[in-house]
C-alpha cells in the first residue's frame, strides 16, 4: 500500500493504535524497520486458486439474447476467499460480461474464450480485482449478463461438491431469466482460496 493511501485510510479506522500509525510511518518516511511487525511481505496472490467444478458434463447449446440475465447461489462451510469464477464459451469467441455478486457489479469486460479447452469444454476465467471473504452459511448470489454467440454450458450439475475440504452448495435463484439451474447453465467453476 502506498504512503499516500495508508495516510488516507488507516489512520481513521482505528484497526492500529497511534504507537503502531508512528512506527508505520516511520518505516514509510526513514525505512527504519519497526520493531513489532513483520517484514516479510504477504500477498492474497501468492495462494494457489482453487476450482470447485460444479458440473459432470456439458453440451454446445447455450444462447444469450442479450438482456437475459443467468444467476445461480451459493454457500460454503468454511470462510474462503472468491477469487473469481469460470463461464463456458465457444472456442474462438469473445463475450461481454456484466457480472455481479450480491447485486454489485464487480466486472464489466469483454473476454475471450480461451484458445486450449479445460477439463473438456472451452471457456473464460474471470479473476476479480478484489478479495471476496466468503462466509459459511451465508449465500452468494451471482449474476451475469453476457453477450455474445452461444457457448458450451453446463449439464448434470451437482448440488454439492466438497473441493479442498470445503463444501459449496448451490442454489438455483429466481431471477435467473436465461435458464441457469443448479442442473445446467453457465457458471462451470468457482475459484477460491483457502
Amino acid at each position: 500500500m502506498p504512503q499516500k493511501e495508508f495516510a488516507k485510510q488507516v489512520p481513521n479506522t482505528a484497526i492500529l493504535t497511534k504507537a503502531e500509525i508512528i512506527q508505520l510511518f516511520m518505516y514509510f518516511s526513514l525505512n527504519r524497520k519497526p520493531t513489532e511487525f513483520s517484514c516479510i511481505p504477504r500477498s492474497i496472490n501468492s495462494r494457489v486458486i482453487r476450482r470447485c467444478k460444479r458440473f459432470n458434463g456439458c453440451s454446445c447449446f447455450w444462447y444469450y439474447n442479450g438482456g437475459s440475465v443467468d444467476s445461480i447461489s451459493f454457500t460454503v462451510d468454511t470462510a474462503v476467499l472468491f477469487r473469481g469464477v469460470r463461464l463456458f464459451g465457444f472456442k474462438g469467441e469473445k463475450y461481454f460480461v456484466k457480472l455481479k455478486i450480491g447485486g454489485e457489479t464487480v466486472i464489466e469486460e469483454r473476454f475471450q474464450t480461451e484458445a486450449e479447452e479445460k477439463d473438456g469444454y472451452p471457456g473464460f476465467d474471470i479473476i476479480f480485482e478484489q478479495r471476496c471473504q466468503l462466509t459459511p452459511g451465508v449465500p452468494c448470489v451471482l449474476e451475469a449478463l453476457i453477450n455474445g454467440p452461444k457457448s458450451f454450458c453446463g449439464t448434470s450439475g451437482k448440488e454439492e461438491v466438497v473441493c479442498e475440504k470445503v463444501t459449496f452448495r448451490f442454489i438455483a435463484k429466481n431471477i435467473t431469466r436465461n435458464g441457469s439451474t443448479v442442473n445446467q447453465g453457465q457458471f462451470a467453476e468457482i475459484l477460491f482460496t483457502c
